[in-house]
């Protein structure tokens, strides 16, 4: 058995392709890599609150210099396979080290998310009971 069979707490990393995965095949930095987990997890996990930690570790790769290695795009594209289009896009944008577009996207999809959400909550707190 595989140590990728196995998950503590969830099963918000079990895809074909874990996070852990393309982390160590692509060999990028600490700070990308918490970045790329909230993008990969928030819609299973954590919601908004995970969308707004990678916004903190771009920042943080912007202020230290850190870029996203060269690699192979065949090991991108297995990833992005796993992913919904608005989180592919963001990735993507880590990928090509294009981090302010990668934050502007974030904060984008951080409205759109609350949005949702709160036409949610009205269309709950509308609801009359007529018994």
């Amino acid at each position: 058995m595989s140590v990728d069979d196995i998950q503590i707490g969830g099963d918000h990393y079990k895809t074909p392709y874990q996070h852990w995965n393309f982390v160590c095949d692509t060999g990028m930095h600490y700070l990308l890599g918490c970045a790329t987990k909230y993008i990969s997890r928030w819609r299973n996990k954590n919601g908004i609150e995970d969308l707004e930690k990678p916004i903190h570790y771009l920042e943080k790769a912007i202020e230290k210099g850190v870029s996203f290695p060269s690699i192979e795009p065949s090991c991108i594209i297995r990833y992005l396979n796993t992913m919904e289009l608005d989180d592919g896009l963001i990735l993507n944008d880590i990928v090509n080290n294009k981090f302010e577009l990668a934050i502007t996207r974030i904060a984008h999809l951080i409205s759109e998310e609350q949005e949702r959400l709160d036409t949610e909550s009205e269309a709950t707190s509308s609801y009359v009971n007529q018994d």
